[in-house]
């Protein structure tokens, strides 16, 4: 009974000390558990803090590249510059020299081609002069001649003046012309009819009306224009059988022509 007593109590001290380690080992975990948070969070701290390091050691790396190229350009572009500037000095002393030289060569030339034209012109105005003397002499003879044929043609000109005129008395000091309008071409639409013919030269015949009763009637006249312009119905006829007595206005004979007929008749 007592080993029993005492193999109960060492076991309750067993399991008092069991309890005490579970209770420090749950202590000692959940130290751990926090301590490996913290290192946990440290340690992406610390990760970040590299990442943003590398960041900025790349974007200072690639100013530095940049900033290198630049510089590098700009090294270039001035060396260029200057190498262009150069070399427009020694084109532009070139061209000067060239210029000058073909100035001289042009100056040459010109004044032998100005001397060449000089003699050209003293041939020229030598034989112009000849040419004028020859003209101002023919000039001379035409002028007598001019003289003699101007009081010819006035003698002329009189001896028409009274020869035309005696022809248009002939022909009669009063003519009556005629000019039939042709239908026009609303009246042609229209379907009109054209009662006046021309019977001949000097004769024009109104048809009858057989509504009116009117019969047919027969006129003569010293000229007649009916047709259309290829039957000579034309302005330019009028003018041309007209003409001679605007002639005889000109040389200061009384002329007159009267036209006579209603708007649109063709006066």
């Amino acid at each position: 009974e007592d080993d029993k007593q005492r193999a109960e109590a060492t076991i309750n001290e067993l399991r008092q000390q069991l309890q005490v380690l579970n209770t420090e080992y749950s202590v000692r975990d959940t130290a751990a558990a926090d301590k490996l948070l913290v290192q946990k969070a440290e340690t992406k701290r610390l990760e970040n803090e590299l990442e943003q390091l590398a960041a900025n050691h790349a974007v200072e790396i690639a100013k530095l590249i940049d900033h290198h190229k630049q510089q590098k350009e700009q090294s270039i572009d001035n060396l260029t510059k200057c190498h262009r500037a150069e070399l427009k000095k020694v084109n532009d002393l070139l061209r000067e020299e060239t210029l000058s030289k073909m100035e001289i060569e042009a100056s040459k030339y010109e004044a032998v081609a100005a001397m060449e034209m000089a003699q050209e012109k003293a041939r020229l105005v030598s034989a112009k002069l000849h040419e004028m003397t020859d003209l101002i002499n023919t000039s001379k003879h035409l002028e007598k001649n001019n003289e003699e044929l101007n009081l010819s043609l006035q003698k002329e000109t009189e001896r028409r003046k009274v020869l035309h005129n005696t022809i248009e008395d002939m022909k009669g000091r009063i003519r009556v012309y005629v000019r039939i309008r042709p239908l026009s071409e609303s009246e042609i639409r229209a379907d009109h009819a054209n009662v006046m013919s021309k019977e001949d030269d000097r004769t024009i015949a109104m048809a009858a009306d057989l509504s009116t009763g009117a019969e047919a009637r027969a006129w003569e006249f010293d000229k007649i224009f009916c047709g259309t312009s290829e039957d000579g119905n034309t302005q330019e006829a009028v003018f041309k059988d007209t003409s001679l007595l605007i002639t005889s206005a000109i040389d200061g004979f009384n002329v007159c022509i009267f036209a006579y007929g209603q708007t649109g008749s063709g006066k």
